[in-house]
C-alpha cells in the first residue's frame, strides 16, 4: 500500500507541475514569441520555441535566417526570417511545411491583422498563406520595415 500512496503523490505533483508550466506559458504575451517586427535576438527565441536549427545567409541589404525543424514523421518544415541589418528589424517571414500553431508563434498579432485586412487594398502587409493545420505554407512581409528599394518579393 505504501508504494501506491507514493505513486499517487508523484502523479499529483507531476500534474501540478504540468498545469503550472502551461499557466506560465499561456500568460506570456504573444509578443514574447513573435519575431516579425522585432530584432535579431527574437530569431533565437523562435528557434528555441520551434526546436529548430538556425542557418544564416547575408544578402547585403538583408539577411536570411532559416530555421529548420524535423517533424515526428521524419519530414521537416522551415521558417525563413528576413532581417534588415541596418535597422535590426525582422521585416519578413516565409514558411513551408510547419503547423498553423508554429506560424502563429512566429507571426504573433500580425496574423490576426492580416486576416482582418484580407481582400482590402492596403500597403502595410504583403502576404499569402494557406495549407492544412499540419502543413501550413506562406509568406508575410511588414512593408514599412522593408529595406529601402528592396522588392518585397524576396520574401518567399
Amino acid at each position: 500500500m505504501a508504494g501506491t500512496s507514493k505513486f499517487k503523490r508523484y502523479l499529483i505533483m507531476r500534474k501540478t507541475s504540468v498545469i503550472t508550466a502551461l499557466a506560465i506559458l499561456l500568460s506570456l504575451p504573444i509578443s514574447a514569441w513573435a519575431t516579425l517586427g522585432q530584432n535579431v535576438q527574437s530569431i533565437n527565441i523562435d528557434a528555441s520555441n520551434l526546436n529548430a536549427e538556425v542557418r544564416s545567409t547575408d544578402r547585403g541589404a538583408y539577411q536570411i535566417y532559416e530555421l529548420t525543424a524535423a517533424n515526428a514523421d521524419g519530414g521537416g518544415g522551415y521558417v525563413r526570417e528576413y532581417l534588415d541589418p541596418n535597422n535590426d528589424v525582422v521585416f519578413g517571414v516565409s514558411w513551408s511545411g510547419i503547423t498553423y500553431q508554429a506560424a502563429e508563434l512566429v507571426l504573433g498579432a500580425y496574423l490576426n491583422q492580416a486576416k482582418a485586412l484580407a481582400g482590402t487594398d492596403q500597403n502595410r502587409f504583403d502576404y499569402d498563406m494557406g495549407g492544412s493545420e499540419d502543413n501550413y505554407n506562406g509568406y508575410f512581409v511588414l512593408v514599412p520595415a522593408t529595406p529601402y528599394g528592396l522588392n518585397t518579393a524576396v520574401v518567399r
